[in-house]
């Protein structure tokens, strides 16, 4: 690897091909799935609730967080390496209105 490219390294590319990697990706799930139902716990009745839907909307909300991480992350390289990414914010301006008479 050079000095003069950046590099994104993913999770899953040198954390999941080893056993303890894995197991630490999953343990980290598993937590911040267990913290969400103690957060949500005083604020929700049914146990079905705090147990089923607590945990997918906590992880769809990580998952979320990941996809807007990676976007950010390929901006600011594509930024960092002087990408000339066509956009045309002008076109994104309302149209005046005519004068009133």
């Amino acid at each position: 690897m050079t000095d003069d490219t950046a590099t994104i390294r993913l999770a899953w590319h040198s954390d999941v091909h080893t056993r303890a990697g894995l197991a630490v990706l999953a343990g980290g799930a598993v937590i911040y799935a267990a913290g969400s139902i103690l957060t949500a716990r005083p604020y929700v009745s049914r146990p079905a609730t705090l147990f089923v839907a607590v945990p997918a909307a906590a992880m769809a909300g990580m998952v979320s967080l990941e996809a807007l991480a990676l976007i950010v992350a390929l901006v600011l390289t594509a930024l960092a390496n002087n990408v000339d990414v066509p956009l045309d914010i002008g076109s994104l301006r309302r149209a005046k209105r005519p004068p009133r008479q």
